[in-house]
């Protein structure tokens, strides 16, 4: 899971509107959770900014959408946040105690969401900063209840398409396994005729670094190139080599 860190920060870190002055981390940004020592884990909410800020912590179950969008749904019971409201002095940093309410080991994996979310609140600030809009951040941090022994069983179909106006390749990825996966380029094979494409940055960026959740299949779109169009289009996965 570690490996894969910095691919997900992009796709976990969703700032409404970034501000220097009122700014606040949250780490990690991915946890795994079971039975036993696994059942608790520690965050930190850094306030990096100049100003106070407040923060409110919240779980959320996770599904997937076939187009990658998170579907979540709050689910207070399944995690005890502690504490889940805190007001942050400028370079300070608070612990976060995160616990699963589970006991026993599931055997699909389970993804949820900790979400961190900025307050409007006026915190007395006086000037400029009282005026204007209110510039909000939000963190998505990723957690996993893992299986006894996850594994992403991947397999894919490839078709051309015309998506608003512009022909396109749909690559649909089926995860029929028990854990997530996190692809990679080099995992997903486009051939034209039986043979190998090579990516434009903007087809790699398209299925680069690509979440796949147990159980969900997911559409990646690749913008049309004129070498796709010299013979028929098949896809091939190389499965990972763990569900990390």
């Amino acid at each position: 899971m570690r490996k894969y860190s910095q691919l997900l920060l992009a796709a976990l870190l969703l700032m409404v509107v970034a501000t220097p002055t009122l700014a606040f981390k949250l780490t990690p940004i991915e946890a795994e959770f079971g039975p036993g020592r696994l059942s608790v884990q520690t965050f930190k909410v850094e306030n990096s900014g100049t100003l106070p800020v407040a923060v409110e912590l919240s779980m959320h179950s996770r599904g997937m959408s076939i187009t990658g969008e998170d579907i979540l749904v709050p689910t207070p019971d399944a995690f005890e946040v502690f504490p889940d409201q805190i007001v942050l002095q400028p370079g300070k940093t608070q612990s976060v105690r995160v616990q699963w309410s589970g006991s026993s080991v599931p055997a699909n994996e389970i993804a949820y969401r900790l979400m961190a979310e900025q307050l409007p609140i006026d915190m007395g600030t006086e000037g400029a900063n009282r005026s204007g809009l209110r510039l909000l951040v939000k963190y998505l941090a990723a957690l996993y209840v893992r299986p006894a022994a996850p594994e992403a069983r991947l397999s894919a179909t490839i078709t051309s398409e015309n998506r608003k106006g512009q022909k396109v390749a749909v690559v649909k990825v089926n995860n029929a396994g028990n854990a997530h996966a996190v692809l990679q380029a080099s995992m997903v094979e486009v051939s034209v005729g039986g043979k190998a494409v090579t990516y434009s940055p903007q087809q790699r960026e398209a299925v680069h670094g690509k979440n796949v959740l147990a159980g969900v299949q997911r559409e990646l779109v690749l913008p049309w190139s004129a070498g796709l169009d010299s013979g028929a289009l098949t896809v091939m996965l190389k499965q990972p080599i763990d569900a990390e």
